[in-house]
């Protein structure tokens, strides 16, 4: 077996290791090699850093083939490990030296390039589900008006239609998807960051007295944004560490803001107070399963809050 093909069979052990780049590079290093054939022996031997002497195996007459990068010392000294490449000098020819570091920067740039990938793409994810929450949130507030106009158990001749919300205890039907757009609002927060999330409250409040009764307008956009902001105010410290609890907690205190300031400005009358107060809060409790399972999903996946 001629020299050259000695170098190239004991380079393949090497080569088989690395990515295709790698494995490029290194051909190309041995090609430049084979134009100095007094300096292939020592050069193989720096590479596979045998016994720390680059001209101990000059002639490539080896019992057994060297492994891996890692210098490997002869059986007759156990195998003893001793050391990595980038620990010591190279000796003789430096191949060795400049092989670990071609592999080296093309291996960490590739895990690199994977590494932009994989947040890209989580990145990608995170903004498409913030946009989505951020579609319904806009579309609870005319969803609202439409249940008030058409859905329910009784509707009331030139009124709201009502439904049931606990035992001999009505509401006006719209009340589901106020509460389902204070969990919306805090998603989009999460998602998209609180400066979206206080935007679309502002446009939110334009669609709310845009859609309202000539009568309710004022009503309407009052109970709206200063609901929407106190559940941005207590959901915001919390957020980060206990998302099930700001959500709960959030929705809890903007829910019985929207009552309230809605009824008094309406009516003049807390009345109807217990029922939408509790109409709101089924939807709030029942998004925290869901809750729960999203911050599962982003804890596994990485994401964090915007």
């Amino acid at each position: 077996m001629g020299r050259r093909e000695k170098v190239r069979r004991r380079a393949g052990a090497v080569l088989g290791e690395t990515t295709g780049a790698a494995a490029s590079s290194v051909t190309r290093l041995f090609d430049d090699l084979e134009r100095h054939p007094l300096a292939v022996d020592e050069a193989l031997a720096g590479v596979l850093e045998i016994d720390r002497d680059a001209m101990a195996d000059r002639g490539l007459d080896l019992t057994q083939a060297p492994v891996g990068l890692e210098g490997i010392a002869h059986e007759h000294a156990r195998r003893e490990i001793i050391g990595h490449p980038r620990d010591r000098p190279s000796r003789g020819f430096p191949a060795g030296a400049a092989f670990y570091r071609i592999a080296r920067s093309l291996l960490r740039g590739q895990r690199q390039g994977q590494g932009r990938k994989t947040n890209g793409e989580a990145m990608t994810r995170v903004r498409i589900e913030g946009l989505i929450f951020l579609l319904g949130f806009g579309l609870s507030i005319p969803a609202a008006n439409w249940l008030i106009g058409h859905v329910g158990t009784v509707c009331v001749p030139n009124g709201p239609c009502l439904i049931p919300v606990a035992p001999h205890i009505a509401a006006p039907s719209g009340v589901l998807m106020i509460g389902l757009a204070l969990v919306l609002r805090d998603l989009v927060q999460r998602r998209l960051g609180l400066a979206w999330s206080s935007a679309a409250i502002l446009g939110g409040t334009a669609l709310s007295a845009l859609l309202a009764p000539p009568h309710l307008v004022l009503a309407s956009a009052a109970a709206f944004v200063l609901s929407e902001f106190a559940d941005l105010g207590v959901y915001t410290p919390l957020q980060r560490r206990r998302l099930v609890l700001a959500v709960a907690a959030s929705g809890a205190l903007g829910l019985v803001v929207d009552s309230a300031v809605f009824l008094y400005l309406a009516f003049g009358d807390l009345a109807f107070l217990p029922g939408q107060i509790i109409g709101k809060a089924w939807m709030v409790a029942l998004s925290l399963p869901l809750i729960a399972l999203l911050r599962e999903r982003d804890a596994r996946l990485g994401i964090a809050a915007a």
